[in-house]
């Protein structure tokens, strides 16, 4: 599986794709990951998204200088693709099994990248009111950055953000219509 060789290179290897080298096969990689998040496999699934989450790990490393730099060139153009995706899958794109792994690659994409909180707030503001109420959005903004300002204090907070990630979903999957509308808002728009 591409992305479960390609998780181990970034937890054993990281240089090799954060060399100078690496960038091109770094994007291409992640553009195969954003397009395939919603693939009905399991196994595929749980690559993609332990793909992300190790890649937006590797921000936080501080042996290698290089990894933020080369992420910030690869994620900053795509974020806001990756972040409606991420939240189309918690709001019901995939199944509920995935949940958590959604929520903590969302958390970890809070953590790396600094405007992740503008495309989460854009992200929210396509879906429909009908689906999530302005106060529900807000609720959710608030939790997002709050991951961000906590970023030192990282477990406590992944685990109120998870739960925060749950109520979302539960909220946007409460009927087949708002599923619906909130999918057709963030993969459409």
């Amino acid at each position: 599986d591409l992305f479960l060789l390609a998780g181990r290179i970034l937890s054993y290897a990281p240089a090799i794709v954060f060399a100078e080298e690496g960038v091109q096969t770094l994007q291409h990689l992640f553009n195969c990951a954003v397009a395939g998040m919603f693939i009905n496999h399991r196994d595929a699934l749980v690559s993609i998204y332990s793909f992300f989450y190790r890649l937006l790990a590797c921000a936080d490393d501080s042996v290698h200088s290089n990894s933020s730099r080369v992420l910030h060139t690869v994620i900053i153009p795509n974020g806001l693709i990756l972040t409606k995706k991420l939240l189309a899958g918690i709001t019901g794109s995939v199944a509920k099994a995935f949940l958590e792994d959604l929520a903590e690659c969302l958390f970890k994409l809070l953590c790396a990248v600094p405007p992740a909180v503008s495309w989460v707030h854009e992200s929210l503001h396509c879906i429909p009111p009908t689906a999530l109420s302005p106060q529900e959005k807000q609720t959710f903004l608030e939790a997002s950055q709050r991951v961000v300002a906590a970023a030192g204090n990282a477990r406590s907070s992944m685990r109120v953000f998870v739960r925060q990630v749950q109520e979302l979903s539960d909220v946007c999957r409460r009927s087949a219509a708002h599923r619906i509308s909130t999918q057709n808002s963030l993969l459409t728009g």
